[in-house]
């Protein structure tokens, strides 16, 4: 890839960068009086009257402040902006009592959900405080990373079984079957939308890519031996030597069949080819990122651009007439995409010959036509080509949810993360 393509993408994520996440979410994101970040924004980012609290939106805001105050350590703002999500997920988040974060809360600032806790959001939390530490100098956030990495691995960590489980009681039992799930609790289903009691690589990658950040922040003897387990369940359970992804797991770690989800094909790939972790096999873990990056831009792209949510991992992608594929352009899926490809492209993962600096023009020339509103700024859900004719923008009049800017599980962390790591990649 010709270092002048190299800088001009490089300098064209900058500028999108300040303008659709930087410049658009903050400071309107803060709430000022309730505490923690806002979620809810329309198209042209105005506030919407119910305002839910979610532990995963709190602590991925969190964390892109971090990230920014990192990236950005002439502007104090950047570090006032992360010190102020981590107070409410210390003040207010967490069980001063028991341990653990809360993964829901009311409005009135009560644990929700049956008072329930997950280790998905749980590992965002802990990574956001390690960052908010690294980022700032603030002890006590690194005194609460550590306090909660203690929690999570008690109770939701089992010797005889590697990674994590997901769903926590408020006292740390783990939530095995519908007969656990506390009164209050308003679905007799798993948060992240699988069945209750099985694992996946949702938490168990989080929890990976939330351990590099914070033993690269304070390492430690735990951290590591937490790092190279779940480094090896990268390569032995979540993916194979194909480059394929498995979602969900059995106790036994035994795969739940189900359709390939791309978006973690491309986070793996970048967790897996970060330098400086303590891996056991470094070089097996590049191949491997190579492998997963090569599979999913076989598999996922669509043909008019951008690559699908999910789909079958090989041929055929419909039977009897009936299409296999979830076709819809997720933002996240779009933004991992770019640093997975800039990794192969800059030579950090080994590629079978294959163009990935082709792949990343060309997927980077997508993005800033689809998923940036041009107009009113930010990121789209998905592209707008995804909505139904009658329910795309018509001069202004509507789209405005449609086209929403942000929700309690849409936050600004993937567009952040993804594009400062590419931005890192193509100026190596």
């Amino acid at each position: 890839m010709p270092a002048s393509e190299r800088e001009r993408i490089a300098a064209e994520m900058e500028g999108a960068l300040r303008r659709h996440v930087m410049d658009a979410w903050f400071p309107r994101c803060l709430a000022a009086q309730r505490g923690g970040y806002l979620c809810n924004f329309d198209r042209k980012w105005r506030p919407g009257s119910h305002q839910p609290i979610l532990l995963e939106f709190q602590a991925r805001q969190t964390r892109t402040a971090a990230r920014l105050a990192l990236a950005c350590p002439q502007d104090g703002g950047w570090a006032e902006y992360a010190l102020h999500g981590f107070r409410f997920l210390r003040d207010v988040m967490w069980d001063a009592e028991l341990g653990g974060w809360y993964w829901r809360m009311d409005s009135a600032n009560q644990p929700g959900a049956g008072a329930t806790k997950h280790a998905h959001s749980g590992a965002y939390a802990t990574q956001a405080c390690a960052l908010v530490y690294q980022a700032t100098g603030e002890s006590a956030a690194l005194e609460l990373a550590q306090e909660a990495f203690a929690w999570y691995d008690r109770y939701a960590h089992h010797p005889q079984s590697p990674g994590y489980d997901g769903w926590l009681r408020r006292d740390g039992r783990v939530i095995r079957s519908i007969e656990d799930v506390p009164a209050g609790t308003p679905s007799a289903e798993d948060p992240l939308g699988h069945g209750i009691g099985l694992k996946d690589v949702n938490t168990n990658g989080d929890w990976f890519e939330a351990l590099s950040d914070f033993w690269l922040a304070a390492p430690s003897r735990k951290l590591e031996e937490r790092l190279r387990e779940l480094g090896e369940l990268y390569l032995s359970e979540l993916t194979n030597a194909a480059g394929e992804i498995h979602y969900a797991f059995h106790r036994d770690w035994s795969v739940q069949p189900g359709a390939e989800r791309f978006g973690y094909s491309f986070q793996g790939a970048k967790r897996l080819a970060r330098e400086g972790l303590p891996l056991a096999d470094a070089l097996a873990a590049r191949e491997r990122a190579g492998r997963l990056v090569e599979h999913a831009n076989r598999m996922a792209p669509l043909p008019s651009g951008g690559y699908r949510y999910a789909g079958p991992a090989g041929p055929p992608r419909a039977l009897e007439g009936q299409g296999l594929s979830v076709r819809k352009t997720t933002w996240w899926v779009q933004f991992e995409a770019l640093p997975a490809l800039a990794l192969v492209a800059m030579g950090r993962a080994p590629a079978d010959g294959w163009a990935a600096g082709e792949a990343l023009s060309k997927h980077w020339a997508w993005v800033r036509r689809e998923m940036f509103d041009h107009q009113y700024g930010g990121v789209y859900d998905a592209a707008p080509r995804d909505l139904r004719p009658w329910r795309r923008p018509l001069r202004g009049l509507r789209g405005g949810w449609a086209l929403r800017k942000g929700d309690e599980w849409k936050d600004a962390s993937h567009e952040t993360d993804s594009l400062l790591e590419a931005i890192a990649l193509l100026r190596a």
